[in-house]
């Protein structure tokens, strides 16, 4: 605890290693800061922009040259139900085609026929817009964007580096950020003139998600601490058909792929093709937020297949054409180590179990046209942003962005380490941020964080999840406190080991999970509608007076919620 904490000094910080860090990084080096990129896990297979299989949206128009800018912003603000932030959809609709040149530029080959990208329609998209690369493009841009950074010599990153708060100086800008060096088990503080948090969602906090165990929401809560309003936190997507069984590869989203690549079908234990009662004109081909609901709505009430999903089949299409989407989604029949094969899962033949998991929060930190939020000093970019998505994301919508608003972030970022001098160190700070995080070693009560975790995972799954009420949200909201302040304190670690202790990491990861499922319930109640992701069976309606977004902040130390005019932009389409 005495011992003197290792201080590193860079012009801009970047937090998290996904599509949008990495993205940000390479701009930010281009305007000629020395930049440093920190994540909790290994810098190129941190987050989940790799798990992407696809898609990237731009409106190029070579399948359908129809398409342009307009078009796909109409689409956007249409499918995020018009509470989008539309001045950070402009600037997503109409620079998606230059950041697509640019990852060309950086060695990215799109799928291309005739000299022309091959584009795919998605639901909610009006034209085909959406590029991809052998079905694997998250995988493909990330690889991508790595071999760029190695290029720079002012980029350096930084693996297994558990970001636990952001640092201010006396006059509030945010000045970097302190946290745990996972390889030695020592605290490390990260000085820098400009910080860009790009941690992505929350996920984990539900006990179904197709996202990967770091989704804890650490940046939320970070910004939140240090003073930063959020928005649209009610607004959490659930993809409709992540693989259900087997186990070993549960929560993985292959099969949303096969249903929209194949226009698989879905049907419940009844064998009834049940999306015909929830939408008769797209069937499956509807947007997430209808398809998951309709799934759960089956499972709910008593339709659901042996391992508590529903079926997806794609057997009436001819083998081959089968085969040919296998080949090119999972490389052959083995997914994740796993020969599906080997357990009867021959889709060429039969049906395979599917439900809803948790995918995407569309909302997050609020930021302005540079992507820098309200506290100087602090920008943030990727799926940590909210605004952008409004009530609903679109399909190849989450890729693009992380390109846009990167680009954005790491622009204005090192514009503003351009005109600083080196900050100044608060010791005070330091020392109080040390003393919370390695307390946790010495805590003694013996009850477990894994199952304080599988609490707040199984309570938000059920009570602020796919379908809620005014009810199921308070009720949330007592048992969070009720964790909060009885479960927590007594949690303890089976080791004091500083190095490579997951459990550690977790008790942390705890308290910001804690926060963004508050943020989520809170937000869920005081919207008194059903729109996009956000149904609420108490309130079924959409209702024009909630054409508005939800701001929640700080006051008093305490979290406060007020509820704002939607952001308009100059000739915006109206629906």
């Amino acid at each position: 605890m005495n011992e003197k904490e290792e201080v590193v000094e860079t012009d801009v910080l970047i937090i998290g290693s996904g599509a949008a860090g990495l993205r940000a990084a390479i701009e930010a080096s281009e305007q000629g800061s020395t930049v440093t990129v920190v994540t909790k896990g290994i810098l190129h297979r941190s987050g989940v922009s790799f798990l992407a299989v696809q898609s990237c949206c731009a409106p190029f128009g070579h399948t359908d040259p129809r398409d342009n800018p307009r078009a796909y912003f109409e689409d956007t603000v249409k499918g995020g139900k018009f509470v989008n932030n539309e001045k950070l959809v402009q600037v997503m609709t109409t620079e998606a085609i230059d950041r697509i040149r640019d990852l060309e530029m950086y060695g990215m080959k799109w799928e291309r026929a005739h000299g022309k990208y091959i584009q795919l329609k998605y639901p909610g998209h009006t034209y085909a817009r959406s590029l991809f690369l052998d079905h694997q493009t998250g995988l493909a841009i990330v690889n991508t964007l790595i071999k760029e950074i190695r290029k720079r010599n002012n980029v350096k990153g930084v693996n297994d580096f558990f970001a636990t708060n952001l640092m201010t100086s006396a006059n509030e800008e945010v000045v970097g950020a302190m946290g745990i060096d996972l390889q030695t088990g020592t605290f490390k503080v990260y000085l820098a003139k400009s910080t860009i948090i790009a941690t992505g969602g929350a996920m984990e906090v539900y006990s179904y998600t197709s996202g990967t165990c770091e989704s804890t929401g650490d940046g939320y809560a970070m910004a939140y601490r240090v003073g930063a309003e959020l928005m649209d936190m009610e607004f959490v997507q659930f993809i409709p058909a992540v693989a259900y069984y087997p186990k070993s590869i549960k929560g993985t989203s292959g099969p949303a792929t096969i249903l929209h690549t194949l226009k698989a079908r879905l049907y419940n234990s009844k064998r009834e093709r049940f999306m015909n009662k929830y939408s008769a004109k797209h069937m499956e081909l509807d947007t997430r937020d209808v398809v998951a609901r309709a799934i759960y709505t089956e499972i709910r009430e008593g339709r659901a297949s042996p391992h508590g999903g529903v079926w997806l089949d794609c057997s009436y299409l001819p083998p081959e054409t089968i085969q040919h989407v296998v080949n090119k989604v999972y490389g052959g029949w083995t997914f994740l180590g796993v020969n599906m094969l080997d357990y009867g899962l021959d889709i060429r033949r039969v049906a395979v179990e599917v439900g809803p998991a948790a995918h995407y929060f569309m909302g997050g930190i609020r930021v302005n046209d540079k992507w820098e939020t309200d506290i100087p000093g602090l920008y943030a970019a990727g799926e940590v942003v909210g605004g952008m998505h409004g009530a609903n994301r679109l399909a190849g919508n989450a890729l693009i962005d992380t390109q846009v608003s990167a680009v954005r972030a790491g622009e204005h970022a090192a514009e503003r380490a351009r005109k600083l001098t080196r900050p100044t160190l608060d010791r005070k700070q330091i020392v109080k941020e040390k003393e919370r995080v390695f307390l946790i070693l010495k805590r003694k009560g013996g009850y477990p964080v894994s199952k304080a975790k599988s609490k707040i995972q199984n309570l938000m799954w059920e009570k602020v999840g796919i379908i809620r009420s005014g009810e199921t949200l308070k009720t949330a909201l007592r048992e969070l406190k009720k964790i909060r302040n009885r479960l927590v304190p007594r949690i303890s670690l089976k080791s004091d080991s500083k190095i490579y202790n997951r459990e550690w990491v977790e008790v942390l990861e705890l308290e910001n999970m804690l926060d963004v499922a508050e943020m989520t319930t809170k937000a869920a109640l005081l919207r008194e509608e059903s729109r996009g992701a956000h149904y609420r069976e108490d309130i079924a309606s959409t209702r024009r007076e909630w054409l508005k977004n939800i701001i929640i902040g700080q006051k008093h130390r305490k979290m406060k919620l007020i509820i704002v005019p939607v952001v308009r932009a100059q000739g915006r389409f109206d629906g």
